[in-house]
């Protein structure tokens, strides 16, 4: 379940609102049906903690600089940042080519029935 509040022009969501999926057989399934079948691994740390038993919860999130955006009025979004825009910086992650079932038999059963990489 999710709600939304977007903003008048074209600022866009100020305020989202979500329940978070518990199982974590759904959010396999989830990014399996929308083509996310080949970066699981990027998800994979926030499947393990679901199946690790995390509580049900939702969350809440603000976007300060759309609100900002929206309540002044300004031309481009990116003149609300705090912090400069460095266009050139590249964010480089390990690379890890297989998933860590934690010895969890449920993570496993997951990997091998969704043939995870």
């Amino acid at each position: 379940m999710t709600c939304d509040l977007i903003a008048p022009h074209g600022a866009g969501e100020m305020v989202g609102v979500a329940e978070k999926i518990t199982s974590a057989e759904e959010l396999v399934e989830n990014l399996i049906e929308k083509g996310q079948k080949h970066n699981i691994r990027h998800y994979w740390n926030y499947i393990a903690l679901r199946q690790q038993g995390l509580p049900p919860h939702g969350g809440i999130g603000a976007a300060p600089e759309r609100i900002l955006y929206g309540l002044l009025g300004l031309d481009h979004i990116r003149l609300t940042k705090p912090w400069p825009r460095y266009p050139d910086r590249k964010i480089v992650t390990p690379e890890n080519n297989s998933l860590n079932t934690y010895g969890n038999e449920e993570l496993e059963r997951l990997v091998q029935k969704y043939e995870l990489k």
